[in-house]
């Protein structure tokens, strides 16, 4: 014969309890008490002993809060949760709480002194406390109070103004639940304390005292009853609309113990999603929690969303073909779980053909649908079918461009239906997906529906998976794999509709509303303690398209922005040397035309500036995994008259520069040949936009990103070409007479040389990857701000000679250059860190860096050489750092 509880009692920690009666016992705070079986019934002292047991920890009536096997039960309770409130401990021989396995019960309570631990004003239920920050009278405001020993009972508060010689009182409240030892209560007239506050000051200062149930004033730690100072409140007026205050203390009247087994019969305590996610060539498989332990349950909610799907016909055909199939069965199988709801049918037409035959087509389309839906089991009395013609009407009656998007777009019936998104409180989860099926897993801890309470239509271990847009999944026990996929098609030959990825803009160029672009997938999870009724969904999935916006601007100009040349040797090829200056032959015809195109261009940018301005534009978009892509870019003449205006500002200011020292060298026939020559702007602006998984504690929303990056290199630039040779030959005429010499030989070998030094300098500006999130704000985002200023020095010969050896005829060949280069840099980075914006300088010396390159050719044989010190420079020492400068 099976043993049963007959009396359960208190068998150890005797000393750690006030007060022990026959069916209850109060505790002492933080001290443990064990519980034990006393006496049994039909039962030896052998089977007794032998006897498995199952202990509970309940909170009245029925909410289980702890099962724990064992032949004792120990219980230890904090001080927040003493109070009035008891709580229930039980034996039973069954692992399942039965009534007919209980025989006897025992209430357990416990004393503390009353205390106030902590108070806080918040501006949010579960926000931070406000009170270094003043608010407006009118504002919302919650009281947060963290008590000992008044669990399960009610307190009042007062509240009072700080006032010089007195203080006084604005208002209270009484009866305030208690529940876990904390107080939450709301007060939305705070416009009614101005009219009641006496005091002249700008700012006013509010506090409160608490009493408990019995009117005795409650304390905290220092034997003070001033609690939450202060509240500080403008003297300004945010709204003069009150609401009502009210308690809004959780409900959920007890806090699990820690280590505690939680058990309630047919429940899940917790659902997770796994979504796989490829990041720089790595996939991960983080759980992502949607949804525990209830907390869901506790701010519900109901909104109606209204879902458009699209299905596309082949040209000049009304019948559903094979692809529109598969999209009208997935609405169709929904639609008869959403019984109630109005559909709206729209027929299209693309704009080739006559507008009456179109007519007729546009309405055939939509009604051919509305047949689908009824011969599937829809009441036609639930459909609207209409037939709007002509969709692109202002494009062209082109036989030729049927297969355009926009015409391809055009050919279709939009499908249209509400229903209620939370109407049981799911929780939504929104994610990205490709236009093909990605795997996700769904995870149910702890689902256990063995023992459900139903007497008909029992719960059971099973999740099951509808949505509009794919068939319908389900599986049995706590997990499933099923697959997502997006609104957006990998044969969509331009998906501009998504060009904001969150919404599909269905009605281009029309009021329409924008549409949420999301396919939906209603996850139907059910048990006795969440989500009992089977026609509510617990999570609401939304898949956004995973597509990828890429903008790029480019801006530049055909030349440069000056250029001028002076005291460089006339070029003839009659007579490729002056006689007078006897200097080195010259690459003439490219100095005298860059000077000629740069001139040219200033003259032209006075009267139409857009002509020499180049401005590349590209837009393009990937998804599906980057499988599909298409892409949209020009390079063209823009009047962009802001943009040239700035740019033929600058160009004016060049040629300033050019004309000033041009025409000073030229007019001095002793200064040696020089070029100059003012780099014009060149401008690059790339911004990208994205949908991105948000990350804690947003990481079951989707979020919108935008990068941006924006380069100018150079912003400004210049540089200052001197020849050597020729500054040489002005030194002595015996060195003249070398180089004229040399030059000569070289001539006649049809070759030349020359030795030049090229001072140079530039700005650049280079704005690195601002990232703007919709759900965590502004990310990242660093500005370079550099200069550079250097000399070149450049020497080069070449040579090429034919001759005869023997019988045969032999080119002998040779190009060779020797660079040596040597610059300063400074660059400045703008960044931004937790303690503000700050500027952090940089100066470098680039040493000295040496190259040669050679090329020799002799016959059919030829030999590059090349070598430098480009890698390691001479003299190059480590860049020079400062601290970082806080700006703000």
């Amino acid at each position: 014969m099976a043993a049963n509880v007959n009396k359960i009692s208190v068998i150890g920690g005797t000393d750690s309890c006030y007060n022990i009666t026959e069916n209850s016992v109060t505790v002492k705070p933080d001290e443990e008490v064990t519980f034990g079986v006393v006496e049994w019934s039909d039962a030896t002292a052998e089977e007794a002993l032998n006897q498995q047991l199952y202990w509970f920890l309940r909170v009245v009536p029925t909410a289980i809060d702890s099962r724990r096997p064992g032949r004792t039960f120990g219980y230890t309770m904090k001080k927040k949760l003493c109070g009035p409130y008891s709580y229930v401990i039980e034996a039973s021989t069954s692992d399942i709480l039965r009534a007919d396995s209980i025989s006897d019960k025992i209430y357990v309570n416990g004393y503390t002194k009353p205390l106030i631990k902590k108070s806080e004003w918040r501006a949010e239920p579960e926000g931070s406390d406000i009170r270094k920050t003043p608010i407006k009278y009118g504002n919302k405001v919650y009281l947060w109070l963290d008590t000992e020993g008044l669990n399960g009972g009610t307190v009042s508060i007062e509240i009072y103004s700080r006032q010089l010689g007195y203080d006084q009182l604005i208002g209270g409240k009484q009866n305030i639940r208690v529940v876990n030892g904390e107080a939450l209560y709301f007060i939305g007239n705070t416009n009614e304390w101005m009219a009641k506050v006496s005091s002249w000051r700008d700012q006013q200062e509010f506090y409160i005292q608490v009493k408990d149930g019995g009117g005795n004033l409650v304390f905290d730690e220092h034997d003070d009853d001033v609690h939450a100072r202060y509240l500080r409140i403008d003297k300004e007026m945010a709204r003069n609309v009150a609401e009502p205050s009210t308690n809004i203390t959780p409900t959920k009247i007890y806090q699990p113990e820690v280590n505690a087994e939680r058990f309630e019969p047919c429940k899940f305590e917790e659902i997770q999603i796994t979504i796989p996610v490829v990041k720089d060539g790595k996939t991960t498989t983080d759980a992502i929690p949607v949804f525990k332990d209830g907390q869901i349950l506790e701010n519900p909610s109901t909104t109606t969303e209204d879902i458009t799907r699209s299905v596309l016909f082949d040209f000049n055909d009304a019948s559903i073909n094979p692809a529109a199939e598969d999209i009208v069965n997935n609405v169709l199988g929904f639609l008869l779980d959403n019984r109630g709801t109005q559909i709206t049918m729209k027929g299209y037409a693309c704009a080739i053909g006559s507008i009456e035959i179109n007519q007729e087509l546009s309405q055939g389309r939509s009604d051919a649908v509305k047949d689908f839906f009824v011969q599937g089991g829809l009441e036609a009395g639930r459909i609207i079918s209409l037939g709007l013609g002509e969709l692109n009407a202002e494009s062209p009656d082109d036989i030729s461009r049927k297969n355009d998007p926009e015409y391809v777009n055009s050919r279709r019936v939009d499908i249209s239906f509400s229903f209620a998104g939370h109407g049981a409180n799911p929780v939504v989860f929104e994610t990205i997906a490709p236009s093909s099926d990605k795997m996700i897993t769904l995870d149910t801890i702890k689902l256990d529906t063995t023992d459900c309470y139903r007497e008909d239509d029992k719960h059971e271990n099973k999740i099951m998976i509808k949505s509009p847009d794919a068939r319908k999944f389900e599986g049995s026990g706590a997990s499933l794999q099923f697959p997502i996929q997006s609104t957006l098609s990998a044969a969509n030959p331009g998906p501009i509709q998504y060009i904001w990825p969150k919404w599909n803009l269905i009605k281009v160029g029309t009021a329409e509303r924008k549409m949420d672009s999301a396919a939906v997938y209603k996850v139907h999870i059910h048990s006795c303690r969440y989500y009992s009724d089977k026609n509510d969904a617990a999570i609401l999935l939304k898949a956004y398209p995973d597509i990828k916006w890429n903008f790029q601007l480019s801006f530049n100009f055909s030349h440069a922005a000056a250029y001028t040349h002076a005291n460089l040797p006339e070029y003839s090829r009659s007579n490729p040397m002056d006689n007078n200056v006897q200097t080195i032959r010259r690459e003439m015809r490219q100095a005298q035309s860059r000077a000629t195109a740069s001139g040219i261009e200033s003259r032209r940018m006075q009267n139409s500036p857009e002509m020499l301005s180049k401005f590349g534009l590209k837009l393009d978009a990937k998804w599906n995994e980057d499988k599909q892509n298409v892409e949209i870019s020009t390079e063209f003449a823009e009047k962009l008259r802001t943009v040239i205006n700035a740019m033929v500002k600058y160009k004016e200011m060049a040629d300033k520069v050019k004309d000033t020292l041009g025409g000073r060298a030229k007019g001095m026939a002793s200064r040696p040949p020089f070029m100059f020559e003012v780099k014009a702007p060149a401008l690059n602006a790339n911004i990208e936009w994205f949908l991105e998984q948000g990350k804690a504690p947003h990481q079951t929303k989707v979020a919108t990103v935008g990068v941006l990056k924006f380069k100018a290199a150079p912003l400004i630039g210049a540089s200052f070409t001197l020849d050597l040779l020729a500054i040489a030959s002005r030194m002595h005429p015996a060195i003249r007479a070398m180089i004229a010499g040399a030059d000569v030989v070289l001539g006649l070998a049809n070759g030349g040389m020359t030795f030049e030094a090229k001072f140079y300098g530039e700005l650049t500006f280079d704005f690195q990857a601002l990232k703007i999130n919709s759900l965590s704000g502004i990310e990242g985002g660093v500005l370079d701000l550099g200069a550079k200023m250097g000399i070149e020095v450049t020497a080069e010969i070449h040579f090429a000679v034919t001759y005869e050896y023997r019988i045969m005829e032999v080119k002998l060949e040779l190009r060779a250059e020797a660079k040596a280069d040597a610059h300063f840099a400074a660059k400045v980075k703008v960044d931004a860190d937790d303690k503000g914006l700050y500027a952090e300088p940089e100066v470098g010396f680039s040493g000295l860096i040496f190259t040669f390159k050679a090329e020799a050719t002799v016959g059919g044989f030829k030999r590059y050489v090349e070598f430098g010190n480009k890698e390691e420079p001479f003299l190059k020492p480590e860049p020079l750092k400062t601290d970082k400068i806080y700006i703000l």
